[in-house]
């Protein structure tokens, strides 16, 4: 069955003081692990005072890695991993980087904190399928089209279907059977 895969297409930025500590979410595009590892690097780069840079990223079916950045096991890489599945992105990287305070915020107080960051992030970025206003599909074979109208369905809520259009093609890139682009505008 087909899948639609969806990506963070421009950079998000939040702030969040709790207690002190700074925490900096960060929602970044990256669709291969040298471009997560890339933005990891130019964030620390950027900010080479912080105390933590915890991230979390998903690179397409079965890529995922998280990491807690010396914070106790759990509190940050796992929010920001989770935040990531539930928004539905497939392909994108959550950095949330810590300036400490001074004070100890405790289990719950950490997973709140990079889980609000990570949240704030991606809502800065302008993700969400609820932004989409129009899609154009192009097949390879137009007998394709009711699995497409399938994951169509199942993916925009009927009230809120985007316009689209949908093109047949000789052939696509790299024996591919379909190819969806989607414009998203995200108001402010």
């Amino acid at each position: 069955m087909a899948q639609i895969e969806t990506a963070i297409a421009r950079e998000g930025g939040s702030e969040l003081v709790i207690e002190r500590s700074r925490f900096l979410g960060l929602a970044l595009p990256a669709d291969t692990e040298e471009a997560a590892l890339a933005a990891l690097a130019r964030v620390r780069a950027q900010h080479p005072q912080a105390t933590h840079h915890c991230s979390a990223w998903r690179l397409g079916p079965g890529q995922e890695r998280q990491s807690d950045d010396g914070e106790p096991q759990g509190t940050a890489g796992v929010p920001l991993l989770e935040t990531l599945r539930r928004r539905g992105v497939d392909y994108g990287i959550l950095i949330v980087v810590r300036y400490y305070g001074g004070r100890k915020l405790g289990r719950p107080g950490l997973l709140r904190a990079y889980l609000g960051a990570g949240v704030a992030a991606l809502d800065a970025a302008g993700f969400g399928r609820d932004e989409v206003v129009f899609v154009e599909v192009v097949l390879a074979d137009l007998e394709d089209l009711p699995t497409v109208n399938a994951v169509y369905a199942r993916h925009f809520d009927e009230s809120k279907r985007p316009a689209r259009t949908v093109f047949q093609a000789a052939s696509l890139p790299h024996g591919g059977k379909v190819k969806v682009q989607a414009i998203a505008i995200h108001a402010r």
